[in-house]
């Protein structure tokens, strides 16, 4: 997994403690909040422009957090370096999304690479929330870490010939920072990685 994302310090697992078992209702939650704003990227070329130039800068990230922000009237916390990973503080263990190169070297996505992952996102957040069993089956394969299962039931949804990839994320990355309890789709873009998570 790329080192790009990563939660704000939160809640710690402790060392040699369980990670947390993904949940149907967090994930549900988590992706009604996504489609808001893959909807708008995909939607609003002009909004889609003014994030993939932020993204662009790599040092805007207070200016790419007000932008998400106008979408929703919760509280957000966004991590930018090359891509964007919103945060909600609830529910957990499943509470952000966002879209990142996979490699450092990787450029930020432009608006219409933006715009691609979106449309390509968007049938299956909204599956997510609207169909509770297919949700399941989702969470079965997250807690089982059986990326097969993941892999056939994403691909159900998502069509686009740019995906590449589909993994299950149970991961700490470190101590000072929340668990990744979800799954993350890699799109070949130009020849360049890009990945979309919800975690």
């Amino acid at each position: 997994m790329s080192i790009l994302h990563r939660k704000r310090k939160c809640k710690r697992v402790r060392p040699g403690q369980a990670l947390p078992l993904a949940n149907v209702n967090s994930l549900r939650i988590t992706s009604v909040r996504a489609l808001r704003l893959y909807r708008k990227i995909a939607t609003d070329s002009a909004f889609a422009a003014r994030l993939a130039a932020l993204l662009k800068d790599q040092l805007s990230t207070l200016e790419v957090e007000k932008l998400i922000q106008t979408l929703y009237t919760r509280r957000i916390s966004v991590t930018e370096l090359g891509g964007f990973f919103v945060c909600f503080t609830s529910p957990r263990p499943t509470n952000c999304f966002g879209t990142f190169p996979f490699a450092l070297r990787t450029p930020a996505p432009n608006a219409a690479q933006l715009r691609t992952i979106a449309l390509a996102m968007i049938p299956l957040y909204l599956r997510i929330s609207l169909d509770r069993v297919y949700a399941a089956r989702l969470v079965r394969a997250i807690n089982t870490n059986n990326s097969a299962d993941l892999t056939k039931a994403v691909r159900e949804v998502v069509t686009a010939p740019q995906l590449v990839r589909v993994e299950v994320t149970r991961e700490q990355p470190s101590p000072e920072f929340e668990p990744d309890i979800g799954f993350s789709l890699f799109f070949r873009l130009n020849n360049r990685l890009y990945y979309s998570i919800i975690a």
